[in-house]
């Protein structure tokens, strides 16, 4: 392993205080938590997310029809937003990769049926569990492996994936069909075959895998293009550096494919291997958003800078407060993985603070970051092992596992209230979580489907998982003794409440102290809104 990629050993302080020894759950047992989370509650039915259904538009026309245009999709499941048009035929207006990754469990599923047997929400929902869901969990195994080469303890990389996972806006995307969450998890394989893992293990070249997860990267989303770009950048200087041309070329040749198939794609679809379906959309207002600099994204704003970072609705630290600890992680780092990291980094948020659409639609959370978090957590891991290095950790513990638990809290209460907020909902506790809950609110889980009954106590399965991995967390993250072993634990323990109160206070004090973005009269439109969803729920 180079020298610049591991970095240095990470090792407590002989003088500081002895790191948590309690044992981390296995890779089965994190498969299983993952998957309770995930499962448990999802969107209303009668919801039309046209995102997630433009893409189950071109895989049920892949799947049934053998055409890359939806046309047989609109003609079966009716008109959508998110569509484009050449002549007389209609095609989606996202990078095809996702709905290419679609075909895989809808081809299962067709085996066993026929084509009428298959609503559009039951084809999203097969995309959810079948294909975004596996995807993730296999994002945290890729991230604890990338972590454990990389010599990160495993209490610092169980942290990360909590805070990734669990904790940030990457949960709701981990279980709906956009793309952002598999591109999440594309750069991450991407960057861990060609940047972290040892090139000379076999056969099968671990660059090879590096080179399809960028391809895949770029055929998901468009704005994915120059995050892999940079990656690749990575990796080819790795294969100069060492001499390694059979790796570069082992690289290339994993990309090709899919760079071949959007070429191909974008010439049968639009005209040219480059020419996209931007062009071409339908709509005049998202048409609008696309025609300002390069494919919608010009130089950054200032309100979409702050927004993306401190609103309560979308902003990346408040969603998602301990990435406020990155920067540490970074310059921990090796040289090389430490630039790829941050540039990638850089950039999405350039293109998201540039871009019309940076609110992200309906939604909650910073959406338009999703695809760097993945590999966000790689610093960010670095950064909880070196915080609770020294006489600090009596309180650094305390601070992370606020910052955690904070967004583990929040990202769970939009789950179990409404994850897609319209864009005007810019206090979302005032606006809508809190009226939501006290009129019994919820989107539809598996106690309230199973009970066909909507109300608070169905939450309790989760609310009791969420409590017993945020108490578990905090045991690990907690020192057992202070320097030279002289600390009370019951100082310790005081230390460590305080300083993750301060923090969990912190947060709930920003969050009551702005004020409502609607008015009594909105707050009641959109409760009738929600009581309509109801009511096609219990048809369905």
């Amino acid at each position: 392993m180079p020298a610049e990629i591991v970095g240095s050993e990470f090792t407590s302080s002989p003088s500081g205080p002895r790191l948590s020894a309690s044992p981390v759950p296995s890779n089965r047992l994190l498969v299983v938590v993952l998957a309770f989370f995930f499962l448990f509650s999802w969107i209303y039915d009668d919801v039309t997310v046209p995102n997630e259904r433009s893409r189950v538009y071109l895989t049920v026309s892949l799947v049934d029809c053998g055409e890359i245009s939806i046309d047989c999709a609109v003609k079966r499941f009716g008109p959508i937003n998110d569509w484009a048009r050449v002549g007389d035929h209609y095609f989606t207006d996202k990078a095809p990769g996702s709905s290419l990754l679609g075909t895989l469990p809808y081809l299962v599923a067709r085996l066993f049926s026929s084509p009428d047997d298959w609503t559009i929400v039951e084809l999203v929902n097969l995309q959810r569990r079948l294909l975004m869901i596996p995807l993730s969990i296999l994002g945290a195994l890729l991230l604890r492996r990338s972590l454990r080469v990389l010599a990160v303890s495993d209490t610092a990389s169980m942290a990360a994936i909590i805070a990734w996972l669990l904790g940030s806006v990457s949960f709701h995307y981990s279980s709906a069909f956009y793309g952002h969450q598999i591109v999440a998890v594309a750069l991450l394989a991407a960057i861990h075959f060609g940047l972290i893992a040892e090139w000379r293990t076999g056969v099968t070249r671990p660059s090879l895998w590096s080179g399809m997860a960028c391809g895949l990267a770029g055929l998901v989303e468009y704005q994915a293009i120059p995050l892999a770009l940079i990656v690749a950048v990575g990796v080819a200087h790795r294969a100069i550096r060492e001499g390694s041309a059979i790796d570069l070329a082992h690289f290339v040749l994993g990309a090709l494919p899919w760079s071949a198939m959007f070429m191909v794609y974008h010439a049968l679809a639009f005209g040219g291997p480059f020419s996209l379906s931007y062009s071409h959309l339908v709509s005049a207002a998202i048409q609008a958003k696309h025609t300002r600099g390069i494919g919608g994204v010009g130089l950054p704003r200032w309100h979409s800078m702050a927004g993306l970072l401190f609103s309560p609705n979308r902003g990346l630290l408040v969603t998602s407060p301990v990435l406020i600890l990155l920067p540490v992680g970074l310059l921990r780092l090796g040289r090389r993985l430490s630039w790829i990291v941050a540039t990638a980094v850089f950039v999405c948020f350039f293109v998201a603070a540039g871009a019309d659409a940076w609110a992200g639609g309906w939604s909650f959370g910073p959406r338009l970051l999703v695809p760097v978090m993945g590999i966000a957590m790689i610093p960010l891991a670095m950064s909880i092992d070196r915080l609770r290095e020294g006489p600090q950790a009596r309180w650094i513990g305390g601070a992370i596992w606020g910052f955690i638990a904070f967004g583990v809290l929040y990202n769970q209460l939009a789950q179990a209230v409404f994850p897609e907020l319209p864009e005007d909902a810019l206090n979302p506790l005032k606006d809508v979580f809190a009226p939501m809950l006290a009129k019994g609110h919820l989107t539809p889980n598996v106690m309230s489907t199973l009970f066909r009954e909507r109300s608070l106590w169905t939450l309790l399965p989760i609310c009791v998982g969420t409590a017993g991995i945020l108490l578990w967390l905090g045991h690990i993250l907690r020192p057992h003794r202070g320097p030279g072993g002289v600390t009370r634990r019951s100082q310790l323990w005081g230390i460590w409440l305080a300083a993750s109160m301060m923090v969990l206070g912190a947060g709930a004090a920003y969050l009551l102290a702005r004020s409502p973005a609607w008015n009594d009269s909105q707050q009641r439109d959109w409760r009738k809104v929600v009581e309509h969803w109801e009511k096609m729920e219990q048809k369905h």
